[in-house]
Parts: C-alpha cells; sequence; structure tokens
C-alpha cells in the first residue's frame, strides 16, 4: 500500500513538474497585453501613396501624481534610424499620435522603438507599462487596417522598490516576466513572454486572385539595428531590456548588409492546394518592413484553387518560416531570425478589406511537431 501510495505520489509530482516547465517552452504572451520595457509599433506613413498612421498609446497603470515619459525612435523600411521624438502622458491617459503632423512629420513606413530615455537620445525601460497599435489609414479609398505591437515584457506589475518616492521612479519600474530585470523568470532570456509574437513560422489563406481579388502581406522582419547579437542596437540590453533569442539559440536579428545597406533576409515557404495537394516551394523577402503582393510571389495564387464544395471557398494555404541566413558576411554569422506578418485583402473598386496577423508558430511545431526549446520560438 505504502508503494503504491509513493507511486501516486511520484506521478503527481511529476505532473506538477511537466506543468511548471512548459511555460517555459511556449509562446504565452499576448502583444496586446500590458507591454513591460518596451514596444516596437509597424507603421505606414507615405503621403504620396496615400498612407498615414495613427499610433494609439495608452498609459493605464500610472499612480497618482506620477508621469510615465515616453521617447520615440523612428527607422525606415530597411531599420536605418531616422528620427526621434519624446513625449509624457499621465495616469490613464490615451493619445493618438498623427504621423505625419508635426512634431512628426513622417513620410516614410517602417518601425517606431519606444520605450524611456534619460538623455534624451538612448532608450532605456519604460517607467510604466503600455497599451499600444497602429492605425495604419489609406486616405484614398478610406480603407483602415489595425497593426498589433510587438512587446518586449508582459507585464506583471510596479515594483514597490521603487514607489512611492519619488515623482518618477526611473526605468525599472515595471517588472515584466520576462526578465533579465527582477521578474518571475528572473535572468531568463528564453522563455515565451519575450519579444511576442516574434516567432519563426507563419501561416495564411488566400483566395484566387482575380481582377476584383488582390492580396498582400506585410512581413516584419526586425535587423540588428533594433537588437543585435551582442546586444547592442536601441533595445540594448545593457539597458536592462529583454534579449530576443532565436530558434536556433543565437541572439539578436540579422545585421543589415554594409554594402547595399538592405536587409538581404528571405523567409521559405510552401504553396498547398485546399485539397492537400503540392506543396511549391517559394521565397519571399523580408527586410525590416516589407510589403509585397500575393501576386508577385508566385503565379500559382492566381489560378484557381480545387473547390471542395459549394459549401466553401476556394482558397490556397501557405506556410513561411525563416531559414539560416548570413545577412552580413563581415560581422554575422549564419542565424535563423524571428519575424511576424499579416495579410489583407482588397476588393477593386470598392472600400471592403480584410487585414489580420497571420497565424504563427515554431518552426519546429509546424514542420516536425516539435517543440522547441527556445521559448518554441
Amino acid at each position: 500500500m505504502t508503494q503504491v501510495k509513493w507511486s501516486r505520489i511520484g506521478v503527481f509530482l511529476m505532473c506538477l513538474l511537466i506543468a511548471t516547465v512548459a511555460p517555459a517552452s511556449a509562446q504565452l504572451a499576448d502583444p496586446l497585453s500590458l507591454a513591460a520595457s518596451g514596444v516596437v509599433l509597424p507603421y505606414f506613413s507615405d503621403p504620396a501613396a496615400g498612407f498615414v498612421s495613427v499610433l494609439e498609446v495608452v498609459s493605464p497603470v500610472v499612480p497618482s501624481s506620477f508621469t510615465n515619459p515616453i521617447h520615440m525612435v523612428f527607422f525606415q523600411e530597411n531599420c536605418a534610424r531616422n528620427k526621434s521624438i519624446a513625449d509624457l502622458e499621465t495616469a490613464k491617459q490615451a493619445k493618438a499620435y498623427v504621423t505625419t503632423v508635426l512634431p512628426f512629420a513622417i513620410n516614410i513606413n517602417g518601425l517606431v522603438a519606444i520605450g524611456n530615455t534619460l538623455q534624451g537620445n538612448d532608450l532605456v525601460p519604460i517607467n510604466f507599462p503600455l497599451h499600444t497599435r497602429t492605425h495604419y489609414i489609406s486616405v484614398k479609398d478610406g480603407r483602415l487596417r489595425e497593426l498589433e505591437p510587438i512587446i518586449l515584457d508582459t507585464f506583471l506589475s510596479l515594483n514597490p522598490a521603487f514607489l512611492p518616492l519619488v515623482e518618477n521612479p526611473g526605468f525599472g519600474g515595471s517588472v515584466g516576466l520576462c526578465g533579465p530585470g527582477p521578474g518571475v523568470f528572473a535572468g531568463s532570456i528564453n522563455n515565451g513572454y519575450c519579444w511576442s509574437p516574434l516567432r519563426s513560422a507563419a501561416t495564411f489563406v488566400t483566395p484566387q486572385e482575380t481582377a476584383s481579388l488582390k492580396a498582400s502581406i506585410y512581413l516584419i522582419c526586425p535587423t540588428s539595428d533594433i537588437q543585435a547579437n551582442a546586444g547592442t542596437g536601441v533595445f540594448p540590453i545593457a539597458a536592462g531590456f529583454p534579449r530576443i533569442q532565436n530558434r536556433d539559440g543565437s541572439f539578436g536579428f540579422p545585421a543589415r548588409n554594409v554594402i547595399t545597406n538592405a536587409n538581404v533576409t528571405t523567409l521559405r515557404g510552401r504553396i498547398y492546394n485546399d485539397d492537400e495537394s503540392g506543396p511549391k516551394d517559394i521565397l519571399v523577402p523580408c527586410a525590416c518592413l516589407t510589403t509585397t503582393t500575393v501576386a508577385s510571389i508566385d503565379s500559382l495564387y492566381s489560378t484557381a484553387p480545387v473547390n471542395l464544395g459549394a459549401h466553401t471557398v476556394p482558397v490556397w494555404y501557405t506556410e513561411l518560416e525563416a531559414q539560416s541566413v548570413t545577412s552580413n558576411p563581415v560581422i554575422s554569422n549564419p542565424q535563423f531570425f524571428s519575424f511576424t506578418g499579416y495579410w489583407g485583402l482588397t476588393v477593386t473598386g470598392r472600400e471592403a478589406t480584410l487585414f489580420h496577423r497571420m497565424s504563427n508558430a515554431s518552426l519546429d511545431n509546424l514542420s516536425f511537431g516539435t517543440f522547441n526549446p527556445f521559448a518554441n520560438r
């Protein structure tokens, strides 16, 4: 009897152990949850093309009499740094910044890094957590698209060590789940609360390209300007920002080429018919912020998929995944990289549009049905 009891206890403890370990190997963060540390937002702000973005930045958790200083650093489509803007938010304050209006006056597409600053230039982690998103507006046809943030860490609580002794507690006032600060996973660099929703694979479904149905994909593959494998970049780990750890265990994002000043990374993919036939292999460029029409990726998208019945819409199914690349032979070793993306469909001559973030996964999940030890990245 005693032996049976101890066996049951052993099984119970094993279950607890598995339940405890599992979160470290899964993507647990929600990019729309409160963000600690910092945020990356994609934006489209090209007046000549008819684009403008409204950057929504909200400070829901700021104690009374405190403020939340923020600093935004803008990057171009190839991730070359452009300009930076500072502002201040108070408790429960929301601001919607129009990118084409002063003091922004941005007439490019790209990524914006949001944090705090101590000297008006370099970023340190934000004092208090943020909710953010991008409203991407086409002023020519009135189409509106919503883009979610990339959050560096998931907010847990305010750090009592900083409160309420000073008016502005300084960076580190917010405790996150990722680390390497004083969060639940202190010292960790590879749990699922870091750099959400970046992963090593994604999928999307799209109908046949026709004269009236036009689809595009919007890919975000940050470069070492955002964070390098040495921990430098606009979010340096020396300032307390969490590392991005990739599928192969490497750190940081690929570098831009020193000669062409461009990110030369590409995603590989597979197109399947909706009757599971295929696949057809494809390569898709992903250079910091890249917009690509589906028709330009492969002519297969313009052919008719198999119709599985009157109760279905014929579609093409696509898997995209990171591959090991050497983006800059001078300073970079081969590495996998993390990305995210969106799919959008427009109806020609109408304001109708569909737009959403791609479904994502670890390459290991998607291709092999196995987990990846680096936060399922």
